[in-house]
């Protein structure tokens, strides 16, 4: 939904949430409309059968490829199968209104135009439902004939790939089409379809700087190596730019390139980007296998035209400056799964970087899901502002920060974990957090402020890690600050250095706690910043540290304690707030304590090349037979948790699953080197080199 920060700066923080748990539900709903699964595979992730069937409805298929369009079991199945009489009722309808509308018949049909009447209406959309309903063989037509030859490829090809074959074509076609009549958003332009391989493929093609202005397709059988900064532009006036990355391809970035090796979308490009678990999307460096380098090129990031803080709901990104945002709540920046970025991330100047995958204002109808950024130089997942929704995300051995947010971020995440790792971790110039958070830097009190949802995430510090003991980078598992907002529920953080949650300013605690009288200790939390049905775990100073203690500026005072804030009008000091987290949101622990022990491994994963078959397979980090740098999933399923018990997620955001514990991972489901509930190889992999 378009809107302005002026109309923003109107709502007060309850009515912004109000809000857009409105738009939440829907454009739910519209994803759910816009989302079908070719092929629905056996589920990825450990949870019942009718959960896994809802999160097909609200995200796609676990096992992809994605076609736009309705959902198995969703509001378009019948068309798309056998068409229910109530709907082609409905839809005749329409087309008769249309009809006395619109124009007459032109001479000669339109694509989607199959009755030839001149229009492209939902007879149309009835006339392909009938010919996939009747086993790819179409009705006659009136005025006729069909596509104005009498042959459906003349017109049919509306989403433009080139198939019209029964079923697989026509039921995409179809989706493509109720998507368009129905005024929603659509993955390509109706009709246009994906580019063509960039010359030189199949094969190696190394691009340079550019910008990419048409549709193109990298195909799996095509290594694309990027030498410098690949922009890709929709030109003003033409039909969306969609590059399309096909499952299993492999694209490496280039060391010490002139410009920052990066791929970059603009504002009004698409990525189509749908791997699968058996055939994921790889961005890596293109250095060898075995001597791949933390930080050797500059990672992918998308910029969108969704909500940000800045002026004009506008900003330029970092690194590579290029313009992203708007206040389309709604906005489309594509689709991204099964995917993984990795050795990425350039730390230009303090708060100039290039991430593993930045998302940059992205908004609600993106979908990217199951994504890994890994080994980055700087933070491994980040969002500028957006309205996106996002499930499954995995963050590790990032330099900096693994999920981090800011300028008015306000989309949600479900399902995610982060494995630090104790000698990648940068201690110079950056502390690498669990979550950092931010409303704005520039302006505490920006609107909209960020404010979003995330439940099921499993974080995991690197204090006690052997095989890579910390170098004194890992620092609180959960950094709150700068006047954010947010909502977590479900988590489990163990194992940071610096603490286990901070916050770290005065117009954050002003976000989170109730001072009344102004004496410095909170008599109640505003519910603005609320973490709830978490365990906090051997974080700190003798392990015990699970909220930051005398940081010198909010707390002075050494020792768990639930003192007066020592900041000029500070409503609470880090321990105060979360005393009242542990009093009235069941967390645990108590600071000072450990009595809750979640059962997580905070060992980084260990060496497993067994599968290994040869130089590159069947995974990335692989140098030949059984030899690499290959690890194994880590297994990150929690003990038997008696209390707290798990939060209902849907109460926070309904494109939430309600679930039954606590953390990222389900504890009954079953692991092995290659599978752990929704984690799974070759998608994931946690190699150094």
């Amino acid at each position: 939904m378009a809107g302005s920060q002026g109309a923003s700066e109107a709502l007060d923080g309850n009515d912004l949430r109000a809000r857009r748990r409105r738009d939440l539900q829907r454009d739910g709903a519209l994803m759910s409309r816009r989302t079908v699964g070719a092929r629905l595979g056996a589920p990825v992730h450990a949870h019942d059968d009718d959960r896994q069937g809802a999160r097909a409805r609200a995200y796609g298929p676990p096992n992809g490829p994605y076609t736009y369009g309705p959902p198995k079991g969703g509001p378009y199945r019948e068309e798309i199968t056998t068409m229910s009489s109530t709907l082609l009722t409905a839809l005749r309808v329409l087309s008769a209104a249309a009809a006395l509308a619109l124009a007459p018949a032109a001479a000669q049909a339109i694509c989607g135009d199959l009755n030839n009447d001149g229009l492209r209406t939902t007879a149309d959309a009835i006339a392909l439902s009938q010919c996939i309903a009747n086993g790819g063989t179409c009705p006659a037509v009136s005025p006729g004939p069909l596509c104005g030859t009498g042959n459906l490829a003349a017109c049919g090809d509306v989403l433009g790939d080139g198939d019209v074959t029964f079923p697989v074509g026509q039921n995409a076609d179809l989706a493509v089409l109720l998507q368009s009549l129905a005024g929603l958003a659509t993955l390509y332009d109706i009709c246009e379809g994906p580019g063509a391989a960039p010359v030189g493929c199949p094969g190696t093609v190394t691009l340079g700087s550019q910008t990419i202005t048409s549709s193109q397709t990298w195909p799996a059988n095509c290594t694309i190596r990027i030498n410098g900064t690949v922009l890709v532009q929709t030109p003003a006036g033409q039909p969306t730019t969609v590059l399309k990355i096909a499952p299993g391809s492999v694209v490496k970035g280039v060391p010490g390139s002139v410009d920052p090796a990066a791929l970059i979308f603009l504002p009004g490009s698409h990525i189509d980007a749908q791997g699968t678990q058996a055939q994921p999307i790889i961005f890596t460096s293109d250095q060898p296998n075995g001597a791949r380098t933390q930080g050797s090129w500059g990672g992918v990031m998308i910029n969108g035209k969704s909500n940000v803080n800045g002026p004009n709901c506008q900003f330029q990104s970092e690194g590579v400056p290029e313009p992203f945002g708007g206040c389309v709540a709604n906005d489309d920046s594509g689709i991204a799964t099964f995917v993984r970025v990795e050795f990425a991330g350039i730390d230009f100047t303090p708060d100039n970087e290039l991430n593993a995958f930045t998302m940059n204002a992205i908004g609600s109808q993106t979908q990217f899901n199951f994504i890994q950024g890994h080994l980055g130089n700087d933070d491994c997942l980040e969002w500028f502002g957006g309205t996106s929704n996002h499930n499954h995300m995995v963050a590790s051995a990032c330099g900096d920060d693994a999920l981090d947010w800011q300028l008015g971020f306000t989309g949600s995440v479900q399902y995610a974990i982060y494995v630090q790792n104790g000698q990648t971790t940068d201690p110079t110039v950056r502390d690498s957090r669990g979550i950092e958070a931010d409303n704005s830097e520039f302006d505490n009190a920006a609107l909209p402020v960020s404010d979003p949802d995330f439940c099921n995430v499993t974080l995991v510090g690197a204090k006690a890690q052997t095989g890579f003991a910390d170098n004194g980078g890992s620092d609180s598992g959960i950094l709150l600050r700068r006047g954010t907002r947010g909502q977590m529920a479900n988590f489990i953080v163990t194992g940071f250095q610096d603490a286990g949650a901070e916050l770290r300013d005065v117009s954050t605690t002003q976000q989170a706690c109730v001072d009344a009288n102004m004496d410095g200790i909170p008599e109640s939390l505003t519910g603005n910043l609320i973490i709830r049905n978490s365990v906090f775990f051997d974080n700190g100073s003798g392990g015990i540290e699970q909220a930051k203690d005398n940081d010198g500026t909010l707390d002075t005072t050494a020792g768990a304690d639930t003192g007066a804030c020592a900041a000029a009008n500070c409503r609470c000091d880090t321990e105060g707030w979360y005393d009242r987290l542990v009093a009235t949101f069941n967390v645990a622990n108590a600071n000072g304590s450990n009595a809750v022990n979640p059962g997580v491994s905070d060992e980084y994963p260990a060496l497993d090349n067994t599968a290994c078959t040869g130089n590159g397979t069947p995974f990335t980090c692989c140098t030949g037979a059984g030899a690499g740098s290959c690890r194994a999933l880590p297994d990150l399923r929690p003990g038997a948790i008696v209390s707290p018990t798990a939060f209902a997620c849907k109460t926070l955001n309904p494109a939430f699953d309600n679930v039954t514990y606590l953390g990222g991972i389900n504890p009954a489901a079953a692991c092995s080197a290659t599978s752990c509930d929704w984690l799974s190889k070759p998608w994931l992999e946690f190699g150094v080199q």
